[in-house]
């Protein structure tokens, strides 16, 4: 298995300093894009407009902080489109549908028996690449460890590859695509 990035599951025991942060990028981040693709989606005539002023005003501002590379916002072959925030709405939507009991969870819907989590034994053999040069990171430092610790696995904190190339963050498959490839080769390759 290949997580890049977010190793993201409520079962991560986080403390409650970092879980309060995270509900704050989920409000701050995820409904904000879910608003705009509900928009965008739903509402006629105005929709689309009023969710790609949404969704350009997140990333102008997320953009100007250096979070986003230029080529997720600013130089792209493809336009942004609000349209685009679609998984958003669809991550938080179930689990607003879960946490509310008014939907099974996706082991019980496919049941699915309890799978090992990532750092127990019986887990897949698993790569874990994150941009190490965030504010804030998506997973909890024991995490890296207990991950570590299991034969197979490996994580990996990507940081630039020459001094003075800027940051490697949340998209590091584009502010590190070569070095991300690589680590990805030398994972497969040990498969």
């Amino acid at each position: 298995m290949v997580v890049v990035d977010v190793a993201w599951t409520s079962n991560l025991g986080w403390p409650r300093k970092q879980l309060h942060m995270l509900v704050l990028v989920g409000i701050a981040y995820q409904y904000w894009a879910a608003a705009a693709w509900l928009l965008a989606a739903t509402v006629p005539v105005v929709g689309e407009l009023i969710g790609a002023a949404l969704m350009h005003f997140q990333l102008s501002g997320m953009a100007s902080s250096e979070a986003v590379p230029p080529s997720s916002y600013g130089s792209r072959r493809t336009p942004a489109s609000p349209l685009m925030c679609y998984p958003y709405f669809y991550f938080q939507w179930n689990g607003m549908l879960e946490a509310l009991g008014l939907r099974e969870g996706f082991d019980a819907r496919h049941n699915i028996r309890k799978a090992p989590m990532l750092w127990e034994a019986g887990a897949p053999r698993t790569l874990f690449v994150y941009g190490a040069d965030k504010g804030f990171q998506f997973h909890p430092s024991w995490f890296e460890k207990k991950l570590e610790a299991r034969e197979g696995c490996r994580v990996v904190g990507l940081r630039p590859a020459t001094r003075g190339a800027g940051k490697v963050g949340h998209w590091l498959q584009t502010t590190a695509a070569a070095q991300l490839n690589d680590e990805l080769d030398k994972f497969l390759q040990q498969q």
